[in-house]
């Protein structure tokens, strides 16, 4: 017969009752200016500008969980129905009973501060019609504090970030451009990725680690773009594309013997590259008048990475407490980048006819993807592709009438985590066996397939001169 499971010591997984808060306020302002330069009549004149953003955040997060601790042999009552077992008279604490203990830790609460300010200056040149380039200049300064009763300043990070950017065009012919882009962009880590509190994911079963020394990721894009415009509504182009980090975050599985919890660590540098191919048809000339209202959209891609680990890595343990894990022999030290897919592709089709019929079927499926680094007890987790398809159908009435149908993700296909078992670099079948596979999977389960029927009427507007 079935058991109720209660450890020794409290546990939220383990017949426990957890609870969590969180509140986050916002605040922001912006303004943004531009300014033509040259003869006003010119087709492209020269375009300057300038702006700036503000943005302050707070959030305060407090997690509590209760659980059930056996007190000595506690079969007897452990194995009674589920609506008995923690009846009020198997509590007390006494031999053969239940206590029921208050299991939070002051680190199970933080607070947190973001102030962010950014400000930019850009602008076009024209050198004649075949050629233009557009320069910029984004200055971010973001100050993260962050800190919990036990320690109120366990971050404090302070950081200027020069961003600067460059995108060039040139026309080849009338329908096709080739553009090349130079740009540096900024990771930040999540107040989750980086608090210093363990907490249990239900989803995954297991434990969660954020890290404090995490800093950010600076990321430096290449890329070169070829266009192609046949016709009103239609593009063909191909892009290739570079990446690199400095860095980079990801998730770390921490090397314990049983069960699995990770945290999040910066690996020393990684890079990407690859190419995209993306396309857009419409049947304007067609003499079919349903393929005049449709339009086909589609883009791929293919993509390789590396990430370079570096001999020592920065996390805490369960307990919070920082370590520098010497990865050399413990897991790999170079390999493709954690939540990387090797390939994209996304199809869209979207319908708008006159009568004022709507409909478009979205589909999105990735390659395999890291989702916890391994280490020499626990191997790399994989997530494994899911095809996904949402559709969504309008019908406008009268113009005022509006019905709406939207449901996401059809197929409802599982998520799936697997582990490389032999440690070969991917998820694959045993050579020695065309039908087992080799490696196992350790976690499945189905999101649900969302539905929503919505009724909208509009009142009308007014246009104020």
């Amino acid at each position: 017969p079935l058991a109720a499971s209660t450890p020794n010591d409290p546990t939220p997984q383990q017949s426990g009752r957890f609870w969590s808060r969180l509140h986050e306020y916002t605040y922001s302002a912006a303004a943004n200016l531009t300014k033509k330069f040259g003869n006003p009549g010119d087709r492209e004149p020269a375009t300057l500008r300038a702006g700036f953003y503000l943005e302050q955040k707070a959030r305060d997060f407090n997690a509590r969980f209760y659980g059930y601790q056996q007190r000595g042999n506690t079969q007897a009552i452990s194995r009674l129905p589920v609506g008995e077992v923690f009846a009020i008279n198997n509590l007390g604490g006494t031999e053969g009973s239940f206590s029921f203990l208050d299991g939070t830790k002051s680190i199970d609460s933080y607070d947190a501060t973001n102030t962010y300010a950014a400000g930019y200056v850009g602008g076009d040149l024209n050198f004649g019609p075949k050629a233009s380039l557009t320069l910029g200049f984004r200055g971010e300064y973001n100050l993260r504090k962050l800190g919990n009763p036990f320690n109120p300043s366990l971050v404090n990070q302070g950081v200027f970030s020069p961003l600067p950017s460059a995108n060039f065009t040139y026309k080849l012919t009338d329908q096709q451009n080739l553009r090349l882009a130079y740009s540096a962009t900024i990771n930040r880590p999540e107040f989750r990725e980086q608090a210093p509190f363990s907490y249990y994911d239900f989803n995954l079963n297991t434990d969660v680690q954020g890290n404090v020394t995490l800093v950010n990721t600076t990321i430096q894009n290449a890329d070169a773009k070829w266009e192609l415009y046949p016709g009103g509504g239609q593009v063909f182009s191909v892009t290739g594309f570079y990446k690199h980090f400095t860095n980079p975050i990801e998730s770390f599985l921490l090397p314990q013997p049983n069960g699995f919890a990770f945290t999040y660590i910066n690996s020393r540098s990684a890079r990407s590259y690859g190419v995209e191919l993306e396309a857009r048809k419409s049947f304007n000339n067609s003499g079919s008048a349903f393929l005049k209202n449709l339009t086909l959209v589609g883009n791929a891609s293919l993509i390789r990475s590396r990430i370079v680990l570096g001999d020592f890595v920065q996390a805490p343990d369960l307990s919070g407490t920082i370590q520098n894990f010497d990865v050399r022999g413990l897991t790999d030290t170079q390999r493709p980048m954690s939540n990387q897919s090797p390939y994209l592709l996304n199809l869209a089709a979207y319908y708008a006819a006159p009568d004022g019929w709507q409909a478009n079927v979205l589909y999105n499926v990735f390659g395999p993807r890291i989702f916890a680094v391994g280490n020499a007890e626990n191997p790399t987790i994989y997530e494994m592709p899911r095809h996904v398809v949402d559709i969504n159908i309008s019908k406008t009435i009268k113009k005022r009438m509006e019905i709406r149908l939207g449901i996401q993700d059809l197929l409802n296909q599982a998520f799936r985590l697997e582990q490389d078992f032999n440690r070969d670099g991917k998820i694959g079948r045993d050579v020695t066996s065309r039908t087992q596979s080799a490696d196992q999977q350790v976690r499945s389960f189905r999101r649900g397939t969302y539905t929503t029927l919505t009724l909208v009427y509009s009142f009308g507007r007014t246009i104020i001169p």
